[in-house]
């Protein structure tokens, strides 16, 4: 398999999401300088389905265009969202049934030195509360010495709670932390390390 650019469809999504989002959400962005210049794993939280197109939208040009996402083929394999995950540097993995494939093609990204998002939790959470870290993302770290930039999404819930379709006009916030850097470390500690660093910015 060979990667797929689309700088310029990234851009095109870029240029219409981040005023409209800017305006309806109020977004407040916190840390993108904590992204670092080489190839690296973003691991936002997973509030809803807006979450995704907020990453891709509030990103700088200069490193979206080199930022892969990665979606379960269930949700954006369908018809409907097919043809926003083609032409979108997006990565379908199916990790449950298939996780050597999943490892391989998200291999590609990391080993062209490009960024990858994956969301940790791997699933929205229903009732805000964080769920439990899929290590698959640790893996891919350790795997490749490629550090993980823990990201904080904060309102998207109450935005668009599963099951809801329209989104409700809620300030959200978003943060990336510093960069958590893999170590000799085993995937679980890379795992708990993401996850603490996670907590203790939603504590404050």
């Amino acid at each position: 398999e060979k990667l797929i650019y689309s700088p310029f469809v990234m851009l095109l999504y870029k240029m219409i999401m981040l005023p409209l989002f800017r305006l309806y959400f109020r977004i407040e962005l916190r840390g993108v300088e904590n992204i670092p210049s080489r190839s690296s794993i973003i691991a936002p939280t997973h509030q809803s389905m807006l979450d995704g197109f907020l990453i891709e939208a509030l990103l700088p040009y200069s490193i979206l265009k080199n930022t892969f996402f990665v979606a379960y083929e269930a949700v954006f394999g369908t018809k409907l969202l097919r043809p926003i995950s083609d032409n979108g540097q997006t990565l379908l993995i199916d990790a449950d049934r298939n996780l050597i494939r999943s490892m391989k093609r998200c291999a590609l990204v990391l080993k062209d030195k490009k960024n990858l998002v994956i969301f940790p939790e791997g699933a929205r959470t229903r009732d805000r509360k964080l769920l439990k870290f899929s290590p698959f993302f640790a893996m891919l770290s350790t795997t490749y010495n490629a550090p993980i930039v823990p990201v904080v999404i904060d309102g998207s819930f109450e935005a668009l709670r599963a099951g809801k379709l329209f989104p409700r006009p809620v300030k959200i916030k978003i943060t990336f932390l510093e960069p958590i850097y893999p170590k000799n470390e085993s995937f679980e500690q890379i795992t708990k390390r993401t996850l603490e660093a996670i907590e203790k910015e939603l504590a404050k």
